[in-house]
Formats: C-alpha cells, sequence, structure tokens
C-alpha cells in the first residue's frame, strides 16, 4: 500500500473542490488508507480562489504538506492551476479542467486572460506530466455544467496514480449525491477517465 500521496485541489468558490475531496477522501477511507484534509483555504465564495490538501496512505500527518512534495494536482481552473503549481514535485501530476472562470483581479486591472498555452508553458516549468480536460464542455453535453468537477475527478482518476481503485470511487460518488442525479454523476466520472489530453 502506499504509505503517502499528496493531492492539492484548486480552484474557484463553486466549482466543487470541496466534493472532489469529499470523495476522494471518503474512498480513500474505504480502501483502508488513513486520511487527513486541511481546512479549506481562500475564499469560498463564488468566483474567490480556494484550495484543499488531501493526504491519503499508511503512514499519514499533519493536514498539509510542504511546497514542492504534491503527488497530484487537480485544477478546477486554468490561472488556479498555475497559481498552485509550486505544491506539486517534479515528477508529480497535473491535470486541470481548461474551462476558463475570469478571476476578479484581472477584471480590475482591465488584464486580458491569459493563453492556455502560455499557462500550460508555466506549469511545464515545475511540472514534467501536465494533462488537460475540457471537463466543463464534457459537462453541459451531458445536460450540466455543475457536474464538471466530476469529469474532472474521472480525469484525474485516470491520469492521477491515485492508490484507490475506480469501482470504491464510484460507490462514493453514488454514496454521496442526491439519489436522482446518480446516474449523471456516474456518467460524468466515466466521460472523464476518457477525456484526458496529454500535453
Amino acid at each position: 500500500m502506499t504509505e503517502e500521496f499528496n493531492v492539492l485541489i484548486a480552484g474557484v468558490g463553486g466549482t466543487g473542490v470541496l466534493t472532489i475531496a469529499h470523495i476522494l477522501g471518503s474512498s480513500a477511507l474505504s480502501a483502508g488508507l488513513q486520511v487527513v484534509q486541511s481546512e479549506l483555504h481562500g475564499m469560498s465564495q463564488r468566483g474567490g480562489s480556494v484550495s484543499t490538501h488531501l493526504r491519503m496512505g499508511t503512514h499519514v500527518y499533519g493536514p498539509t504538506f510542504p511546497e514542492g512534495t504534491g503527488d497530484l494536482l487537480v485544477g478546477m481552473e486554468p490561472i488556479e492551476t498555475l497559481r498552485n503549481i509550486e505544491s506539486v514535485r517534479n515528477n508529480g501530476i497535473v491535470v486541470f479542467n481548461t474551462y476558463e472562470i475570469r478571476p476578479l483581479s484581472l477584471s480590475i486591472l482591465k488584464k486580458d486572460y491569459p493563453s492556455l498555452d502560455l499557462l500550460i508553458q508555466g506549469m511545464k516549468q515545475f511540472c514534467q506530466n501536465v494533462y488537460s480536460v475540457d471537463a466543463t464542455t464534457i459537462a453541459k453535453e451531458l445536460g450540466v455544467s455543475i457536474v464538471a468537477n466530476i469529469v474532472l475527478l474521472g480525469a484525474a482518476m485516470a491520469k492521477g496514480s491515485i492508490p484507490i481503485n475506480l469501482e470504491t470511487v464510484i460507490e462514493e460518488i453514488k454514496n454521496t449525491v442526491p439519489e436522482r442525479f446518480i446516474d449523471l454523476n456516474v456518467k460524468a466520472f466515466q466521460a472523464g477517465l476518457n477525456s484526458v489530453n496529454e500535453l
């Protein structure tokens, strides 16, 4: 079993960062791993930067991990992914949603949103393994954009080397979401598994 696996989930308020953390953490517990999660960092209202540390394994101590030691960065938004890129080790893994959510700081300064290519170049200066998925568009194709976080969770499971099997995560999705949305969320997760682009 994995002694320690460190995940940082980053995004903005309202994009489902905590739901991803809850499903992964509960799945890890079901798999018999120790789990420690940090409190939410940042502004939880829609549009504010949000991140949380999730640590799992057989020997896990403390709710946060030092910068540069993360195994996986899951980013719900490109700028927030780049903002948190130094959390992950050079040979770690980054999986992020390409959908842009314009931060308030850019609006105030009247700056353009950076190009995706430029943001990816910045990410790859810190981490070799960067994967993108247009989770929001996939979610919209399934009928509702709110399941973009579950699409991204599927992508993270596909590429992130998370030490939990898929069946355990699917079961935890079923335990977490309202019953009438179970089928939609399972479809979103499965779509995410098959949607990742290596950069």
